[in-house]
């Protein structure tokens, strides 16, 4: 489960839940089986009588790491305990999308309510009041430590009030809202864009790469990437090349505007997918996969999917 601590190199998607055990179980099933064991946490019992639900879906990758909780009312403290015990010391970036969080670490408190972030330091015993108000659900990125060269609770501020920061939150809303079990494509997408956009943020304003030209990257881009996007082993530098820009500034640009390569080449195939399906009745959907690109229909599937809001075949002329 954690929003705060999670994060095994082998895991590709996991979902946890309480759902299954009976009402008067669950507390002890949450307490043990999991913040115990796995997320080295300390649960405390709510003062109301309703059954404690909680459901988790954790997402890792090498040394990535995004999670998911949704719950009803409770409190979470990482003790000094949880933290000899723990495997974890990372930082994570969490993010509220409904709900309320208070939010306790050395002497400062937080009030989060939907849309904020907070940097948590899983090296620092905490307290977290999760409300249930409509719904509580809460996200958390892992972040690299030295990532942070300032006070966290500034890094906070930061995250949480830079121009940036609606790129960011929209990014969260992205993956909380996402139906497909977090696919890996698209997960890793998100997390490279999160993670371009939290080194611009973290940066400060006086690396903060110019609006404008950023957007004039990302067109350029595009319109190179609809040129190759059929060729299946496209990468960012036969792009960049074709720009005239380096790759790292490439990289940078798209980042400023919330999207990376990676993102930009599915769209464009989900795009040039959707056109061969209405043009021609001939082609199986295997085909047409191939034919734009995608060189696992499997992939092909999640990524129409994702884009468009429905499966390739429901859109077949």
């Amino acid at each position: 489960m954690n929003i705060f601590c999670f994060g095994r190199p082998s895991v590709s998607c996991i979902t946890w839940a309480t759902h299954a055990v009976e009402d008067s179980r669950r507390f002890e099933y949450y307490r043990d089986g999991l913040c115990a064991s796995y997320a080295r946490l300390t649960p405390h019992k709510t003062a109301t009588d309703l059954p404690l639900d909680v459901c988790l879906r954790l997402w890792a990758h090498d040394d990535k790491s995004f999670s998911q909780l949704s719950s009803t009312s409770h409190l979470l403290s990482r003790t000094a305990k949880d933290i000899r015990t723990a495997e974890d010391d990372h930082l994570y970036l969490n993010f509220v999308a409904t709900g309320e969080m208070y939010f306790e670490q050395s002497g400062i408190r937080h009030r989060l309510t939907s849309g904020q972030f907070v940097l948590v330091d899983n090296a620092r015993p905490f307290e977290a009041d999760l409300r249930n108000i409509n719904g509580h659900t809460h996200l958390a990125c892992r972040m690299p430590r030295n990532r942070i060269s300032i006070d966290l609770s500034e890094a906070t501020q930061r995250l949480s009030r830079h121009k940036l920061t609606p790129l960011l939150v929209r990014l969260f809303d992205h993956a909380n809202e996402s139906d497909d079990d977090w696919a890996e494509d698209d997960m890793l997408g998100t997390f490279e864009a999160i993670d371009g956009l939290t080194r611009v943020i973290l940066s400060g304003p006086d690396s903060l790469l110019d609006q404008s030209r950023a957007m004039v990257t990302r067109k350029k881009v595009e319109q190179e990437i609809r040129i190759h996007s059929h060729e299946a082993t496209l990468d960012i530098t036969v792009i960049a090349d074709a720009v005239g820009i380096p790759v790292r500034t490439v990289q940078q640009h798209l980042m400023l505007c919330g999207t990376n390569f990676r993102r930009l080449l599915s769209q464009a195939r989900c795009d040039a997918a959707l056109a061969l399906l209405r043009r021609d009745g001939q082609m199986s959907l295997e085909e047409i996969a191939f034919a734009v690109g995608f060189l696992e229909t499997s992939s092909f599937y999640r990524a129409f999917k994702r884009h468009f809001g429905a499966p390739p075949r429901s859109l077949r002329n």
